[in-house]
């Protein structure tokens, strides 16, 4: 589950994808949180494409859970995880280390850790989180807005997404998709994006 040679907070983040039990995923989980909040993470030798792959793979993981889970105590659960995979992001956002490895990938949309696969999963998290946790939303609405931020070659599908998401809205209401992030993007948008949102 550790990464070799150093901290094991992109071995922590693999098992919480990885792992085939559900509690050992959690704990995983839980366990690289714990090294965010610390600053520990930061040691790990592996900070790179690994440890960013690692990231958007758990949140990835945790929206496709929490669209799967059926009756009250799963989905609790499966919100409270995808909370914890969205602090990590926020919390790692704040460490050079996190830059650093982000600059020093491709900027091929399909090759990048935060292109095409992630801003999927995102955009699928979106149609089914409408009138959800409050929390989750925005934790969702954060990562939309760095992805738009930070990914400009991510910026026409995203932008493609959300009008066609908000014309079948438009068309048919539904109270699954979560607007208000996407509202929020074409607002920023209008506005040039000079001040994402946090």
């Amino acid at each position: 589950m550790a990464s070799s040679g150093g901290n094991p907070f992109t071995g922590f983040l693999q098992a919480a994808v990885n792992d085939p039990q559900a509690p050992a995923r959690a704990d995983a989980l839980a366990s690289a949180h714990k090294l965010c909040v610390s600053g520990e993470a930061r040691d790990d030798s592996e900070w790179g494409r690994p440890t960013l792959e690692a990231i958007a793979e758990a949140l990835s993981f945790s929206w496709l859970e929490a669209g799967r889970a059926k009756g009250k105590a799963d989905k609790e659960q499966a919100t409270k995880l995808a909370k914890i995979s969205h602090e990590v992001l926020f919390l790692a956002l704040r460490f050079p280390e996190f830059e650093a490895a982000l600059s020093a990938c491709s900027s091929e949309l399909a090759a990048h850790p935060f292109g095409e696969a992630f801003t999927s999963a995102l955009a699928t998290r979106l149609e089914f989180a409408g009138g959800g946790d409050e929390d989750e939303l925005a934790h969702l609405r954060g990562v939309l807005h760095w992805v738009y931020a930070t990914q400009p070659r991510a910026r026409p599908h995203l932008r493609a997404w959300i009008g066609t998401s908000l014309a079948q809205f438009a068309r048919q209401p539904s109270k699954r998709l979560a607007v208000a992030p996407l509202l929020d993007v074409v607002a920023l948008i209008a506005h040039g994006f000079s001040q994402p949102a946090a």
